[in-house]
């Protein structure tokens, strides 16, 4: 799917809407309303900030409107309707909106329904009604000059929700609801004169249920009310219609473009019914998502569908869908029918996923390292990175009291790409610095409790080197692995001075990336080997201070492909133990070592980060969440997952866990040109 940041994108290849990230989203939409020649406005709330959302659809493309977020700041938008003029009427929390091109002319909602506008209906002249929740009970005003008046609601309501009001340029209308009791009990109210008075239901209130929704017939005086049954009305009395739908299936919303073709959605897997020529037919699950994975699931929750004609419609929803595994991913959708398609169904015209709550605003750097200690978070990075392995301008922040950032004390132009506390408090951090532009040296700092020191490397002896990460042996031995001229590089320090450990080298342009230290006490290394002709191959070397071999994964049978399969070759990103469980993993595959036993399971997915929660659970990073492995990594248990995009800005990816994955950190870009820096980190809670 094509990403575009700012402006408008056509269509991909395969048919669907392109995502469009600009200063409106990500939104939670909330009503459609299409146009006989394909145009359509979407609107909600912003995700992250509930601040209302408006998109607009024209020629295959969708864009954002601009949106008055002075206006529009804690509103989420309830109805639309279009003015003959080609004016937009808008209902939100609180306001009334007009919107003609770029001007929007504001209309607060009266004083006690301010915060609580629940339902609006507008007519084609400008009037229009709303409905507002009030502490003693619904009320509904009718607007008319950018004047509100109120009209008389029958007594005894108090306790009545409204949901939904349709109206008539006549001032024929109806507003529905529920009784707020438990079980719920559906409400119908009719307006005769400027009053509106109950309706008696055809059957028991609590089968009917909450009335979510009301639509017209055509162009009425016709109606359809959707609760747990659906009604309809010929002549102003409502009767119980049959209709065909299986017990896995809650109507919610409903459009009928003509008297005798129409269509109700809800909640469900089969969740949308076509009604024409006086008969019901369910539309096929495949039809609302043909691209879903074999064996996989998808549960629909609609909130709107709206008609221009009979042959044109649109609907949002909501989804989750659930593969054979048992891995779930929530998103949302918005969908188009078409019935000039050859295909006759409905298409889904975008989606994505919901994304994460971003928490508090971390630094303005392209993280590489985190960890937590005592309850705070260190975080480093470069806020102006050059190319690969080559700083710019380096930084490392700690996080104060959940929401502050202060400079962690290391010099400015060192960057870190680890970061390890023990149990008092004593830290170390390794990275590397610039020394010209082809090349850099590796540092080492060692936290006191109050401050950064830099320790000697004369050791190392090299013009090119850097540290990629660091951890404690046993005996206090200190060790830190990475690359000097293209070959792997291991470093321990013994008696207060770090010397360089033999390691083996299995060929190629090599650099060691990660470590771990198991319960028997040998250092586990993993890295990867870039070969003749591009193939990468992870390797893993194991030792002590006396030096470290190679376990050639090639010996257990484990071989690396044809390059141009991604599945049979592999990079070896992160490593951790648990007692005698060892974990590596990388590009498309995680290796596992269970007192000596190898085991290996190939995924779709890049793995980039792992960790042992508290209780000794595996806990895999990818790229786009955080994953648990069960029954030896053939089924994985997805914790949370989302797309491509968060508050304020786009997540390219997560790139690392701190320990016991009490925090995880990636990168965020922004799309507003000219902004600087134009990306952030990002940090997320996984709570194991």
């Amino acid at each position: 799917m094509a990403m575009c940041w700012l402006g408008s994108c056509s269509p991909g290849s395969d048919g669907s809407w392109t995502v469009i990230d600009g200063a409106c989203l990500p939104a939670q939409l909330r009503v459609i309303l299409g146009a006989e020649n394909g145009d359509v406005h979407v609107a909600g709330y912003h995700a992250g900030a509930l601040a209302g959302v408006l998109l607009q659809g024209e020629d295959g493309i969708i864009t954002s409107r601009q949106c008055p977020f002075d206006l529009l700041w804690d509103y989420t938008f309830v109805a639309m309707a279009r003015g003959r003029e080609g004016e937009l009427w808008l209902a939100g929390s609180a306001h009334l909106f007009r919107v003609e091109g770029d001007d929007w002319d504001v209309y607060p909602a009266p004083e006690p329904v301010q915060g609580g506008v629940t339902a609006a209906a507008f007519m084609e002249d400008g009037k229009g009604w709303i409905v507002g929740q009030s502490w003693a009970g619904p009320r509904i005003y009718r607007f008319e000059d950018g004047q509100f008046s109120e009209e008389a609601v029958e007594e005894g309501l108090e306790d009545v929700s409204l949901a939904s009001i349709i109206m008539l340029d006549d001032g024929t209308g109806y507003a529905a609801g529920a009784r707020m009791v438990s079980p719920q009990e559906g409400v119908l109210l009719a307006r005769a004169g400027e009053a509106w008075t109950m309706v008696v239901l055809p059957d028991d209130p609590v089968s009917i249920g909450p009335i979510r929704d009301l639509t017209w017939a055509g162009d009425g005086p016709e109606y359809w009310a959707v609760g747990d049954l659906i009604l309809e009305s010929e002549d102003g009395i409502p009767e119980v219609v049959t209709f065909p739908y299986g017990e896995d299936f809650t109507p919610r919303v409903a459009a009928f473009p003509a008297a005798n073709e129409g269509w109700i959605a809800g909640f469900g897997t089969e969740p949308v019914y076509h009604l024409r020529y006086n008969k019901w037919e369910a539309v096929p699950a495949e039809r609302l998502s043909p691209n879903l994975a074999e064996g996989s699931e998808r549960t629909w929750l609609f909130d709107d569908v709206n008609f221009a004609s009979r042959r044109n419609g649109w609907m949002i929803a909501t989804f989750i869908d659930c593969d054979v595994d048992g891995v779930c991913v929530n998103g949302q959708a918005m969908l188009h029918y078409d019935r000039d398609d050859s295909t006759r169904s409905w298409i889904p015209d975008r989606s994505w996923v919901r994304p994460p709550d971003t928490g508090e605003a971390a630094p303005e750097i392209v993280p590489t390292a985190v960890t937590v200690e005592d309850d705070e978070l260190w975080i480093a990075g470069d806020s102006s990175p050059a190319e690969l392995a080559i700083w710019g301008a380096p930084r490392t922040y700690r996080e104060l009291d959940g929401n502050s950032w202060v400079d962690a004390g290391i010099p400015a132009e060192a960057g870190i790409r680890d970061i390890k506390f023990d149990d008092q408090g004593s830290g170390w951090a390794v990275g590397s610095r610039m020394v010209d532009e082809e090349n850099v040296n590796g540092v080492i700092f060692h936290w006191d409790g109050s401050s950064w020191e830099e320790e000697p490397t004369d050791a190392v002896n090299s013009s090119h080197w850097e540290l990629r990460g660091v951890d404690w042996g046993t005996d206090g031995v200190i060790y830190a692995v990475g690359w000097r001229h293209h070959l792997p590089l291991v470093l321990a320090r013994v008696d207060d001075v770090w010397e360089v450990v033999p390691c083996d080298d299995w060929g190629g342009s090599t650099a060691l990336l990660d470590l771990t230290v198991d319960v028997d006490g040998v250092i586990w290394a993993t890295g990867t080997t870039i070969r003749d002709g591009g193939a990468s191959e992870g390797f893993l070397v194991r030792g002590d201070t006396a030096g470290f071999e190679v376990y050639d994964l090639r010996d257990q049978g484990v071989e690396c492909g044809d390059p141009s399969d991604p599945y049979d070759c592999w990079t070896l990103l992160a490593i951790d133990a648990w007692e005698q469980h060892v974990v590596a993993v990388g590009e498309s595959t995680m290796f596992q070592f269970d007192d000596g036993e190898l085991s290996k399971t190939r995924t779709n997915m890049t793995l980039v980060d792992v960790a042992h929660a508290h209780d000794g659970r595996v806990w895999v990073l990818a790229e786009n969440g955080w994953w648990v492995p069960d029954d030896g990594g053939e089924n994985w248990t997805v914790h949370r997952t989302w797309d491509s995009r968060a508050d304020e800005g786009a997540v390219l990816r997560l790139l690392k866990a701190a320990p016991y994955f009490e925090r995880v950190i990636g990168v965020r870009e922004f799309g507003n040109a000219g902004l600087e820096p134009p990306y952030s980190a990002v940090t997320f809670d996984p709570n194991p």
